[in-house]
């Protein structure tokens, strides 16, 4: 038996930290992707609950505007056609406890406040909204005059220094421009009534923002733009200017950073066991060819052994009744042919040991029982060769048992040199005897 090792190796046998680092890849990137898919679906979830929450806060919104707008419209009533305000306290009194979520209504002929309620509100009298109050709160004026329509300010800081939305509708009579109609909701009246809480652990983070009448710009007064790297709906509230955010408190980094961080830790723990297995995969294949080329470096010399020794070996296969192998001492003893021992099958146990098979029942391979005997061979030149031979059992695993040994010594020489010595003996002893 002689053991090749094949030149090229697989490529898992030449790098198993190839072939893990690219496991753990395709692991990594298939984790990826389902991580996409169940993103994209909590991602569309989520949408879904913050268009109910976006409906849920406009209309919380718009039913404190709905108080603005009566009050604008109660306030208004109370000017007569020629321009006069009738029992001005009392209505406003009224139009306040109707409405429960404005804070004070006012009326402003000519852009000067002249009118307002409750008396906490007083040290605003006789001010100017064109020129005394904030850039915004005159720009929201002025487009409410140019526009003819009520506009919404704010917030902006009024008189008493308090954050405020103030809605403005424009009054004419008979043509011409009286003044302004003004409703105030606190901001943070506002904020309660919409339910807007952006405080830790709140399920949905909002931001609101108006368009500014100066400068057309978006200023937020609730929230900021940081809140929009999370997952928004948004709403342009056109009536009164303003933007609607509602954000997730859920983020990409919770959604799919996070897991995909798992995901990549994950697949190097899994590569690295796939590197560890093929390694002593590897490992053991190597033993398995160094025990075999062991066994094969073994059997050459047994093999070495058999073919040189100094007796004669052959091994009988009961089976073809042939001898399966033998030695070159064994062959060269009873003048066989190597190849025709091996090929044609002509180196029969009949041409060797005519008896043998009747030999074999008397053998023991379980108790080591073996025959010894003297035997005569004569060659097809006519030499008779005497051997002396043991048959034993070859021992087997199998229950049946169809190989046996035969050891062959060449004891022809010794045989005659045993005669030559008792003829001589004799000779010596006749010669003795008659001399006396």
């Amino acid at each position: 038996m002689k053991l090749t090792r094949p030149d090229n190796k697989t490529i898992i046998s030449k790098s198993p930290l190839l072939i893990s680092i690219l496991a753990a890849t395709v692991i990594f990137i298939i984790s990826i992707f389902i991580i996409e898919q169940r993103r994209n679906i909590k991602v569309a979830k989520l949408r879904l609950e913050l268009s109910s929450e976006m409906r849920r806060i406009n209309k919380k919104i718009n039913d404190v505007l709905d108080d603005m707008y009566t009050g604008l419209a109660a306030t208004t009533r109370i000017i007569d056609n020629s321009g006069s305000v009738l029992n001005f306290d009392n209505a406003a009194r009224d139009i306040l406890n109707s409405n429960k979520h404005l804070n004070n209504v006012s009326l402003i002929p000519g852009g000067i406040i002249k009118y307002t309620y409750p008396e906490g509100n007083k040290n605003a009298l006789n001010s100017n909204i064109l020129y005394d109050g904030s850039g915004e709160e005159a720009a929201a004026a002025l487009a409410a005059y140019t526009s003819k329509k009520i506009k919404i300010a704010g917030p902006i800081r009024n008189f008493l220094k308090i954050e405020t939305i103030a809605a403005r509708l424009p009054i004419f009579l008979s043509g011409k421009f009286w003044g302004f109609s003004s409703a105030v909701v606190r901001l943070d009246v506002l904020m309660r009534a919409s339910g807007i809480d952006n405080s830790k652990g709140s399920k949905y983070k909002y931001s609101l923002s108006y368009i500014s009448y100066l400068n057309n710009k978006e200023v937020f007064f609730v929230g900021g733009k940081s809140l929009h790297n999370n997952i928004t709906v948004e709403e342009y509230m056109s009536h009164i200017n303003w933007k609607l955010y509602v954000c997730s408190a859920q983020t990409d980094y919770t959604l799919f950073l996070i897991p995909s961080l798992f995901s990549l830790i994950a697949s190097l723990i899994i590569g690295y066991f796939i590197k560890r297995w093929i390694e002593r995969i590897l490992m053991l294949q190597s033993l398995v060819l160094q025990k075999d080329q062991q066994i094969a470096d073994t059997e050459k010399e047994f093999k070495a052994i058999f073919e040189n020794a100094p007796i004669g070996f052959a091994i009988i296969d009961v089976s073809t009744k042939s001898l399966s192998n033998t030695n070159r001492k064994f062959r060269k003893i009873f003048g066989l042919d190597e190849r025709n021992v091996r090929n044609t099958m002509q180196g029969t146990t009949q041409d060797v040991f005519p008896d043998i098979f009747d030999k074999i029942p008397k053998v023991s391979h379980e108790d080591n029982i073996q025959i010894s005997s003297v035997y005569k061979h004569v060659s097809p030149y006519g030499d008779e060769i005497w051997t002396n031979y043991k048959l034993f059992a070859l021992p087997a695993t199998s229950e049946e048992n169809n190989k046996y040994v035969v050891i062959a010594e060449d004891v022809t020489e010794k045989l005659a040199a045993e005669r030559k010595i008792k003829e001589s003996e004799k000779n010596t002893n006749i010669y003795l005897t008659n001399h006396r």
